[in-house]
């Protein structure tokens, strides 16, 4: 099973809310830049005073909606933390623009490659 997953979040964007537990017990491990960890985000811990906020309250905060009363579902919990990530996809993924073109920066085998990477952050600041 371990094989399957890795295989089907092999460079892709992983979202979940608290996933490092997912990832522990599966006991893979997922590029941190393709990570999107709703329980991490800088924006969401404000919201909780600098900490890791429940999904619970984020629901209710956020999307005004009631999860996890009674019988905790997966399949809820899973819906929700896609609702939370995509109300801020813009904002979250802006955020960690600088990050992955100096990751890209740094694996640029040319100088025209590097050229390249520095117009398009140049771009996307100025926009």
């Amino acid at each position: 099973v371990q094989e399957e997953v890795a295989a089907l979040v092999k460079d892709r964007v992983l979202v979940g809310h608290a996933i490092k537990n997912d990832l522990a017990a599966l006991m893979i491990s997922h590029p941190p830049l393709l990570i999107r960890d709703t329980s991490r985000y800088a924006e969401f811990k404000e919201l909780n005073k600098g900490s890791a906020p429940a999904l619970r309250k984020l629901a209710a905060s956020l999307l005004s909606i009631t999860i996890q009363e009674g019988e905790h579902s997966s399949v809820t919990d899973a819906k929700t933390t896609m609702l939370l990530y995509r109300k801020v996809k813009d904002e979250w993924e802006l955020s960690l623009a600088p990050k992955r073109y100096k990751l890209e920066i740094k694996k640029a085998k040319s100088k025209e490659r590097f050229a390249q990477l520095r117009k398009e952050i140049h771009e996307q600041q100025s926009q």
